[in-house]
């Protein structure tokens, strides 16, 4: 059982009484008593499904529906689905807004079930650093360098792994710029994502040392200095590529370089794109209170040169907690 699920269903054992002896739960009529009964039996049993069922066939066939929607509604929350039990609930107050145990438990699934509130830290003033305890951070360090996407070393965070589809699906990019192919196991990833997505891109992975050893319908393993990546995406292929774009950062995690790519990308980028700043929890891994890590140094002399041309986009840095992320504020938006 899932952790919420769990903690959900304590909270119900404990406080959401049967029938009468619940008083914020008005008194039932003999054949809801014999429902509600019958319900928690099947419950109780394993057969939490069954129960669900017997109530919805119950719900079916009353035209006086006063209470249904609630028991309704605890079956709900008893199988782990807890935004149809707030429904359930919701309807039985639109009836009958004096169930007071309807509003309460309505008003308390929608509490645990609010996504995090993101503080908005204004840009120039963000912290860079993560708020992952550094020993959790350096055990994800060692074993990313030894995760394998399709037999090929990838080098991404679990939190990363999860916060680029997201990113990739609201953005719906046409082109992927990766500086920095390594192995080619991002690459590959990024080339399935687009397959699996529906969208019709193409992702251009530029290293030092050209990706021979994997290959994608949808990836471009090109040989590129992060440094010089005019002598690899000259301006005639840029202007034939097709929008938006999304750039991601993740070369050799020098200050040098890193500048050179969000000063490249810049003049090209347009509004609604992002270019991705990876690798700045150097800092946290090196245990630098500074955050001077070679991304982190060439961040803090960019955005201030640009402050109304990009915010740092908070929904991803600080979805799974403050600059949770291996790109600490490096997600950037083009405004």
């Amino acid at each position: 059982m899932k952790p919420l699920t769990q903690k959900l269903t304590r909270f119900w054992a404990k406080h959401v009484r049967p029938g009468g002896s619940n008083p914020e739960v008005p008194p039932e009529s003999p054949a809801l008593a014999e429902l509600r009964k019958q319900a928690e039996r099947l419950q109780k049993a394993g057969q939490g499904v069954d129960a669900l069922r017997l109530v919805e066939k119950a719900l079916a066939s009353n035209a006086d529906k006063e209470g249904l929607l609630y028991l309704q509604g605890r079956c709900l929350e008893h199988v782990g689905r807890h935004e149809e039990a707030v429904a359930a609930y919701e309807q039985e107050l639109a009836a009958h807004p004096q169930h007071a145990a309807a509003a309460r438990r309505a008003e308390q699934l929608r509490q645990a079930l609010a996504p995090p509130v993101v503080k908005k830290i204004p840009m120039l003033e963000r912290p860079y650093a993560s708020s992952l305890p550094r020993p959790t951070m350096t055990r994800i360090q060692q074993a990313l360098h030894l995760y394998k996407y399709r037999g090929v070393f990838m080098l991404k965070s679990p939190f990363d792994m999860a916060l680029y589809p997201a990113l990739v699906w609201q953005l719906k990019p046409r082109t992927i710029f990766e500086i920095g192919s390594k192995s080619g196991g991002s690459g590959l990833w990024f080339g399935d994502m687009l397959d699996s997505f529906g969208l019709d891109g193409t992702v251009y992975s530029l290293d030092i040392v050209r990706v021979d050893a994997v290959s994608h319908p949808r990836v471009k393993f090109m040989e590129g200095d992060g440094r010089r990546l005019e002598g690899s995406l000259t301006k005639e292929l840029l202007e034939s590529l097709p929008r938006p774009w999304l750039v991601i950062e993740d070369a050799d995690h020098a200050y040098e370089t890193t500048l050179a790519v969000l000063r490249f990308f810049h003049p090209w980028l347009r509004p609604g794109e992002y270019i991705v700043v990876e690798d700045g929890i150097i800092s946290d891994l090196n245990n630098d209170p500074a955050c001077n890590s070679g991304p982190h140094r060439a961040l803090k002399e960019f955005l201030p040169e640009h402050a109304r041309d990009y915010e740092i986009d908070a929904d991803y840095c600080d979805f799974f907690g403050y600059n949770l992320t291996w790109s600490s504020n490096g997600i950037l938006k083009r405004l």
